[in-house]
């Protein structure tokens, strides 16, 4: 069997997802590349009509009992259909770790829909299902969401569970930008800019990101020594563990350093550090720190990182 490309949408019901396949597969020239084959594993308001998918060299097909969305299922779907691509709508509530699909399927991407109206909601009562969801996305699409929102807070407890994912934010009239240098807790334009112990879990995210916002720029925080194994000695990591959701799932937020003054470190010591943060090619999430100061300090009352 020749190999198969997958595109997963994930999301819990009436996020979107049923919308962002409809229109993906009935978009200006998708059909000239192929056939799809769509299989919906939970039917929500949306629907998909046949003539519409017909017209769109699509087919949908529905499995709704887990115990059914097992490779020989799906090979026999994909034989009935020989399709070009494959296409699944996820169900929410499933474990997508535990996805078995036939060994010539290859995942191309993973994105996830969330209805911004209602993060907050799921992000707080069903944060373990929204986070293993989140670690699997290649991106995920926020819809319904609006100014008027906090959505720099979306963003950085979705980030934290998944640095690596690409976000948009998706209003009535189109895109949002969530990035305004307003919203944040200091000011990017000191000749220092210091980072309160409360809003370091920011400053990390957003400098992960914008490079144009603090290339070369000069930061001051508090933070905690990390020294993995195995760099060189004049390296280390000023970080700060955060929760990606629960007490016994931590992760330590911090970028690479290299200490350009005389004092020594210790593993596990509190600092507060000074240091100009330079992009390079060679990283390729967030700034290399140069560290012009060290000065000792207290370990911060909240360890733990928060947003």
């Amino acid at each position: 069997m020749e190999q198969l490309s997958a595109f997963i949408v994930l999301g819990f019901l009436e996020s979107g997802k049923t919308s962002l396949i409809r229109e993906t597969v009935t978009q200006d020239g998708f059909s000239e590349k192929g056939n799809t084959l769509v299989i919906v594993c939970e039917e929500g308001i949306e629907e998909y009509d046949p003539i519409q998918m017909g017209t769109a060299y699509t087919a949908v097909e529905y499995i709704e009992k887990i115990e059914d969305f097992n490779p020989t299922n799906i090979d026999r779907l994909i034989q009935a259909h020989k399709p070009d691509r494959l296409i699944i709508e996820f169900n929410g509530m499933w474990d997508i770790n535990e996805v078995d699909l036939p060994s010539y399927i290859n995942i191309g991407q993973i994105v996830m829909m969330v209805d911004a109206s209602t993060f907050d909601m799921y992000f707080n009562n069903m944060r373990q299902k929204m986070v293993t969801m989140i670690q699997a996305s290649d991106a995920m699409i926020f819809n319904r969401a609006n100014e008027s929102m906090n959505l720099l807070s979306m963003k950085r407890n979705s980030k934290l569970a998944n640095p690596n994912t690409q976000i948009m934010f998706e209003g009535e009239n189109g895109p949002i930008n969530s990035s305004f240098e307003e919203d944040l807790p200091y000011d990017v334009h000191k000749s220092i800019i210091e980072i309160n112990d409360e809003d370091f879990g920011i400053w990390f995210f957003d400098a992960m990101e914008l490079r144009d916002r603090y290339a070369n720029k000069i930061v001051k925080f508090t933070a905690q020594v990390y020294k993995p194994k195995g760099i060189p000695e004049e390296f280390f990591i000023p970080g700060r563990v955060a929760m990606t959701c629960c007490s016994n799932d931590l992760t330590v937020l911090g970028f690479p350093a290299i200490n350009e003054t005389k004092k020594k470190v210790k593993e596990g010591e509190w600092v507060k550090i000074t240091a100009k943060l330079e992009y390079v090619d060679s990283i390729e999430e967030g700034p290399m720190m140069h560290v012009i100061d060290i000065g000792m300090a207290y370990p911060i009352e909240e360890p733990i990182t928060k947003f």
